[in-house]
């Protein structure tokens, strides 16, 4: 157990915590015993996820919060400096939470009260600083919650029992306990060089004396920002490597164990892998929390799955991304492997998938047989699925040349390096587009085989999409676009040298294209594919000097309208209106002499 350092010169600090738990007797009870802290404050809340990111913005971005140098040794709290929360919320969505909280708020400590031992490892890899069980006295959650605030970690006794019983993690699991608090550290550490750095800049260029009043002022007030922002950054705590919990190791045999001992001695330490994946993944998981609606305007196979469950598969394949990201590094795989295995990888990526998400051994009742498995069943599409989407994912391998090797990637034709901006902006929409083409592929087989059982439409499916009208609708949509895709769109992509890929955006799915030589490709194509891109160079070809001829001749036409016949009409106008005029005083004249 973590020992709980001596409180007692922090006891009269006040400290102001969230309350997230969906029963309400609870938080009032909770509530009502921690009346007699006075140090303690329940200042909010919230019996759902959603009620707490609704409520974190306006309690830690307080305006009274602002930076005031005469305030420089108070220490910079916010509305709320602690969060505790219990698992066991709707739809088991407290593992999920915490995840989110630590990728949106990572310096915000979480305390984890809760009935049972439930999630113990997966929360201990998030490095969640507290976890007890409800029934704990008071007193003694008090002391937990200021050991918390000071930087320490407190676990429950008996979870710390159970998870040592847990067999012994893996190198790459021992390298995520402290992969979260290496990127702080290195941010941090980043954040103050380039600080110092622009704060000497502006020292220089205020040292010049022929400056203008007004300019002075400028940069007056940018080193006052810059300082600001200094001293912000120094108040940050500083990241910690957490140690993972003890473990107590399964007895293995001899044979077993002389693999894993050469693994382990193959495994060589890489602190920017660690950094740059876990980057990556926070940041595509950060993402995984907004909207995923389709707003590309084409079908796509997810587009059934209602929310929580699109959500929940998206997260499933990052984590065995993730999973196949360390196997590789510790398995020492070479480049020349990494190609040849990249569509072994995929289709492992895909099935594992397959498995997790709709459970090994589930069955399904059928008219005409008593059950079906229906994992061996959507396997049975492996072909049709690595032909259609699979296969065509782009540049798989590499990005994984570029997290495991540090090769640059090509932007815009051009190398760039491994942590760079926009190496990072490419590899998080590749990332991105491999997730949305491995969940269609993962619901692909569902639509061939199960689409309108009425279990995997009540458990699964948009309640948009659920009579059966809909969904063949649906797949009839689907089934066009994959023929357009091999007939026009995918020889149009060869033709203009780029990928096309689907990414997240702020309010969901959306199209993006990159960069790439295709000239390969384009040279392999023959038929109606070939055919198209003929057409388009034929168009390429005709339509800048057909619209100079159309752009000549219409200004002809405008010419002989408005000058010739224009002026003839006007002519035949005018002569029409003086002869009506010259009759007309005729006829005045003669009927005054005959008056």
């Amino acid at each position: 157990m973590d020992s709980l350092p001596n409180l007692q010169s922090s006891l009269d600090q006040s400290f102001q915590l969230l309350l997230v738990d969906s029963d309400p007797v609870f938080r009032l009870g909770f509530k009502t015993g921690l009346a007699s802290f006075p140090q303690v404050e329940v200042v909010a809340e919230a019996a759902s996820p959603r009620s707490v990111f609704e409520l974190l913005p306006q309690l830690i971005l307080d305006d009274s919060l602002r930076w005031d140098p005469s305030r420089m040794d108070e220490p910079m709290l916010g509305r709320v400096n602690l969060v505790v929360l219990d698992l066991n919320l709707e739809q088991d969505a407290g593992t999920l939470l915490c995840e989110q909280l630590r990728s949106r708020y990572p310096t915000l400590p979480i305390l984890i009260l809760t009935a049972q031992l439930t999630g113990l490892r997966e929360v201990r890899q998030l490095g969640i600083e507290g976890y007890w069980l409800k029934g704990t006295p008071l007193e003694k959650l008090v002391e937990v919650m200021q050991a918390i605030l000071t930087g320490e970690t407190s676990w429950e006794p008996s979870a710390i029992a159970q998870l040592a019983m847990v067999s012994a993690p893996t190198p790459a699991e021992k390298k995520r306990w402290s992969a979260f608090a290496s990127l702080r550290q290195s941010a941090r550490t980043s954040g103050l060089k380039q600080i110092s750095t622009r704060l000497t800049d502006l020292e220089n260029q205020l040292r010049n004396p022929n400056l203008s009043w007004l300019e002075r002022q400028v940069l007056t007030g940018r080193e006052r920002e810059v300082r600001a922002a200094q001293w912000v950054v120094r108040r940050l705590p500083v990241a910690k490597p957490q140690q993972p919990p003890p473990t107590v190791k399964s007895p293995v045999s001899p044979k077993s164990d002389a693999p894993l001992a050469r693994r382990d001695l193959n495994a060589l330490p890489n602190p920017q892998f660690d950094t740059i994946k876990t980057l990556l993944l926070d940041g595509v998981f950060a993402k995984l929390s907004t909207s995923l609606e389709n707003q590309t305007r084409d079908p796509l196979e997810i587009d059934i799955l209602n929310r929580p469950k699109k959500q929940e598969l998206f997260v499933l394949i990052l984590k065995r991304f993730e999973d196949l990201l360390d196997d590789l590094r510790f398995s020492q795989v070479s480049q020349v492997q990494l190609l040849e295995k990249r569509s072994h990888l995929l289709i492992d990526l895909w099935q594992a998938t397959i498995t997790d998400y709709f459970g090994k051994y589930l069955t399904l009742p059928q008219a005409d047989a008593a059950e079906v498995e229906m994992v061996s069943t959507l396997l049975e599409d492996r072909e049709l699925v690595i032909r259609e989407i699979l296969d065509p994912i782009p540049q798989v391998t590499e990005l994984l040349n570029h997290l495991l090797f540090q090769i640059p990637l090509l932007v815009n034709n051009g190398p760039c390096a491994v942590g760079s901006p926009e190496a990072m902006f490419q590899a998080q929409a590749l990332l991105e587009n491999l997730l949305v083409q491995l969940a269609n592929a993962v619901m692909q087989p569902l639509l061939n085989h199960f689409a309108t059982t009425e279990v995997i439409k009540q458990r699964f499916y948009d309640r948009r999409l659920l009579s059966t009208r809909d969904i063949e609708r649906f797949r009839n949509a689907l089934s066009w676009k994959y023929r357009l895709r091999r007939m026009v769109y995918e020889p149009k992509n060869m033709f203009e040298s780029q990928f096309p890929l689907i990414v997240l955006g702020e309010t969901g799915l959306r199209k993006a294209e990159i960069y790439a030589t295709r000239d390969a490709e384009l040279q392999k194509l023959s038929g109606l594919p070939f055919i198209v891109t003929l057409a388009l160079e034929t168009r390429d070809a005709i339509a800048p000097p057909l619209q100079a001829t159309f752009t000549v001749v219409g200004r002809g036409v405008v010419y002989v309208l408005t000058q010739v016949v224009g002026r003839g009409l006007g002519l035949i106008g005018r002569g029409i209106l003086q002869g009506v005029g010259s009759t007309w005083q005729d006829l005045g004249r003669r009927s005054q002499s005959e008056e």
